[in-house]
């Protein structure tokens, strides 16, 4: 501290059985002669953003910066801590405890978002939710007066499990489903390698294998490379089967898969794969003529760097294709499934093995399979044997790769249970009957909506709009906003499948839902969010599950040419004070100018639409395709009102293009 260069010293704190504050140490050792030009910061590991962030500003300050980087939960280099996870969730079959970290505003999307079936544990590369508070000086114009702001700005959702989650992917009454018929069911011998195998040697994969070869009757042999690849999985286990003779000395055969002749190739892990397949010269265990696959695409939850697995998978996806015969083949995003479906991608290894056996790529008994699974779960393997019948579904059911939801529910069901959320409170029982009228009118007043796929799926749009709008301004936004799409309806063309209609509903939404912070604060607090919430993470009351909710929330106050900011985590306190406000504050008051003025521009399109339909139906067309599409994709809100100007003249002279599009 007494020298004149800048330092950084960053420290890793990975905990330990002293339970030392290493902050407080640093904090201890400053020297007071000296404290003005000692900085000391807290980050963790695996929140990267915040990490980076406080690295930047680190080199770039003056003095000493102590950065005390600290480690993620579960641990991720606490070697021990991480091992001991690793076994509760092995012993379990589920995760106790699953965390997701989303942006706030995602609860304003009038479509739920359709991203990766699964979820992330823990927090891990998730968005910050750390404390912070910070003071800036404001370029442009001197801000007279004080100037107050709240927003949330992400929602943490954190649910605690006893136990393990039902088994909504079961097809039918008894989830039954047909023996296949077995390809290997004649050869003298098979082979199969383990890409990335998952608990002790020779994992679990393996063991089964090995095991229900053994109730069968043949000669197993296996080996297996223990070097860890990543929390809790190793690198590669290969199995080898050969057919007993009589009075003869067993086949002259190697245990080891020589060069292209592995039977089949389980990729678990997609870099142990990759290895597998092209990267080590030692292994290239598969040959297109000979091997099948059956390989999980995706990464788990627990790899560090979300992006480079997603990166490679086009590199993995091209090998298998390349090193395996077509049919039968899986290659897809397993891991998420399970996490969806399971709550854990460390079933991934018996999912696969049960899809294996379901395509028919192993020469083995259903009794003997279920046998050794059954075994491998009384020894300490957690629902083994759901995995594996799940991954027997999952070679039959590609839906299974979706994201699991409730029975969707008719138009009919859906306007009453809008109307029972609206009338929770008494005095909104009016407003809900009113609600329920309007919703039943304009669903009656466009019957050919109906007729089409598309056009139902333009009418729950609908529906679910006009409850946003409500909640936005009141019945009579709503009633505005239904008004506009019903006069646009009666000018449509019903030989074209009301195209105008359709592709109105979502942009002209998406404009006057105007995501200031009352209205991300009611839909943060509404009983349609939880709902969501709920339905998203598989939280049953029933099955004693219980859920958290943490926001991030900015206080931002503004005078003269400084800006105070402080982020805080908080409960639900800040958006339900901001909800309460949306009947006090007028909606002139509400959004940005730009805001204000691309929702105008917007109506007015839809204005000039109505009166122009029959004289320009096809321009039209295009320009609200193109509007539909961002607003689908949720970017609609990033237009300014010139360039919503810019797209209509375009289209107007026959100039917009095809890669319009954010």
């Amino acid at each position: 501290a007494a020298a004149t260069q800048p330092w950084i010293i960053i420290v890793l704190d990975v905990g330990g059985a002293n339970g030392v504050d290493l902050n407080r140490v640093a904090q201890a050792a400053v020297p007071g002669a000296h404290a003005d030009r000692v900085t000391i910061e807290t980050a963790i590991a695996t929140e990267r953003v915040l990490l980076t962030e406080r690295l930047r500003d680190a080199a770039l300050a003056d003095g000493v910066t102590v950065v005390v980087v600290r480690d993620g939960t579960p641990g991720h280099f606490d070697l021990a801590a991480m091992e001991r996870w690793v076994a509760e969730v092995d012993r379990l079959g589920f995760e106790p405890r699953q965390r997701v970290t989303w942006p706030i505003e995602r609860c304003c999307a009038l479509r739920p978002a359709a991203g990766p079936v699964g979820i992330k544990p823990d927090g891990r590369d998730e968005p910050t939710m750390e404390h912070a508070f910070r003071v800036e000086r404001v370029t442009g114009a001197r801000v007279s007066g004080v100037r107050f702001h709240a927003r949330p700005l992400f929602e943490r959702m954190e649910v605690m499990r006893t136990r393990p989650p039902a088994r909504r992917w079961q097809r039918g009454p008894t989830g039954r489903l047909p023996l296949p018929e077995v390809i290997h069911r004649t050869s003298p011998w098979w082979r199969a390698h383990i890409a990335g195998y998952g608990g002790a040697g020779p994992g679990r994969a393996a063991e089964v294998l090995m095991r229900a070869g053994r109730h069968m009757g043949y000669a197993v042999n296996g080996q297996w490379n223990p070097e860890p690849i990543a929390h809790g999985r190793r690198a590669w286990a290969q199995v080898l089967f050969t057919r007993p003779r009589e009075n003869e000395a067993p086949l002259p055969l190697t245990v080891r898969v020589p060069f292209g002749e592995a039977d089949l190739l389980l990729g678990i892990e997609g870099t142990e794969t990759l290895r597998a397949l092209e990267g080590d010269a030692t292994l290239r265990v598969a040959f297109a003529e000979r091997s099948y696959a059956v390989v999980n695409a995706g990464g788990f939850g627990d790899e560090g760097d979300v992006t480079a697995a997603s990166e490679r998978e086009p590199a993995l996806r091209q090998a298998v294709r390349a090193c395996s015969r077509a049919q039968p083949r899986l290659l897809e995003n397993v891991a998420e499934a399970c996490r969806a479906w399971l709550h854990t991608d460390r079933a991934v290894d018996l999912a696969l093995v049960g899809a294996a056996f379901q395509l028919g790529l192993m020469p083995l008994t259903l009794d003997a399979l279920q046998q050794a699974v059954a075994e491998i779960e009384h020894a300490g393997a957690g629902r083994a044997v759901d995995a594996f019948q799940f991954g027997r579904h999952l070679a039959v059911d590609a839906r299974l790769f979706n994201r699991p939801r409730e029975r969707e529910e008719d138009l009919s069901g859906l306007v009453r249970r809008f109307s029972h959320q609206i009338a929770r409170r008494r005095r909104d029982r009016p407003v809900a009957g009113r609600f329920r009228a309007l919703a039943r009118w304009t669903i009656e007043a466009m019957p050919g909506l109906a007729e089409t796929d598309p056009g139902r799926a333009a009418l729950r749009d609908f529906v679910v709009a006009t409850y946003h709008c409500l909640q936005w301004g009141g019945l009579d936004y709503a009633e505005r906003y239904a008004t506009l799409i019903t006069d646009l309806y009666r000018g449509d063309r019903g030989a074209a499948g009301r195209s105008l209609t359709r592709a109105a509903v979502l942009p002209l939404a998406s404009a006057m839902l105007i995501r200031d912070p009352i209205y991300v604060g009611t839909m943060t607090a509404s009983a349609e969010q939880r709902r969501r919430i709920r339905q998203m993470l598989n939280i049953k009351r029933a099955r004693a599950d219980e859920m958290e909710r943490r926001y991030l929330t900015r206080f931002e106050l503004r005078t003269g040419m400084r800006r105070y900011q402080l982020d805080l985590r908080t409960s639900d306190w800040p958006a339900r004070l901001l909800s309460s406000l949306r009947r006090i504050v007028p909606e002139s008051w509400r959004g940005s100018r730009r805001e204000r003025e691309l929702r105008s521009s917007m109506i007015g399109l839809v204005q000039r639409v109505t009166a122009n339909a029959s004289a320009d139906y096809e321009r039209f067309q295009r320009t609200l395709l193109h509007l539909h599409e961002r607003a689908a994709n949720d970017h609609l809100q990033d237009m300014s009102p010139s360039e919503l100007r810019v797209m209509v003249d375009a289209e107007a002279g026959g100039e917009l293009e095809s890669d319009t599009r954010s």
